[in-house]
């Protein structure tokens, strides 16, 4: 289920967005300019039955201390008293992380085991978003396949994924 556009997206991605209106699946958006991706996260939002949720976008490179520390305590069942946790502040609506592939190889793999756990193994018993939608400006197949990126990571998070084409491609069109 991919889609290849750069400016183009609109129209792939409203069919993607038809097709997985009532589904809670990962989305994975790579390339395209940070605002091409958020752009497109919001338009799944909108879509899905979480639309009257809130959207919180976090950025992995600015946010990453904050996503690591909601995601430990959550793991724990302990309870996050930051007021800035991102999971409590998206609870029933979206959780978008831009930037995934530049996570510390620690965090993605606490991120890997929250996911494992979310939401049927009981793992989570604190506050949760309803989806997740990460964003990266390369793709993650091969950051995973450098290395870079947690293979099981990438597998969980590769269920919707909309291709946006290059950055400089998309801000030159």
């Amino acid at each position: 289920m991919m889609a290849a556009a750069t400016l183009e997206v609109w129209a792939p991605a409203r069919t993607l967005i038809r097709l997985h209106r009532h589904s809670l699946f990962h989305l994975l958006l790579q390339g395209g300019t940070r605002e091409e991706r958020e752009r497109i996260a919001r338009a799944f939002h909108r879509g899905s039955p979480l639309s009257s949720g809130p959207f919180v976008r976090i950025e992995a490179t600015r946010d990453e201390e904050r996503i690591r520390c909601a995601l430990e305590h959550a793991l724990s069942a302990v309870s996050c008293e930051r007021p800035d946790n991102p999971l409590r502040d998206s609870e029933g609506g979206t959780l978008f992380l831009d930037e995934v592939a530049l996570l510390a190889p620690a965090t993605q793999r606490i991120l890997l085991r929250f996911l494992r756990g979310y939401p049927g193994a009981g793992l989570v018993t604190g506050p949760c978003f309803g989806r997740l939608a990460v964003g990266s400006a390369e793709p993650l197949e091969a950051a995973a396949a450098a290395g870079r990126f947690d293979a099981a990571l990438f597998d969980i998070l590769d269920k919707i994924r909309v291709e946006l084409g290059s950055t400089a491609h998309a801000e030159a069109s």
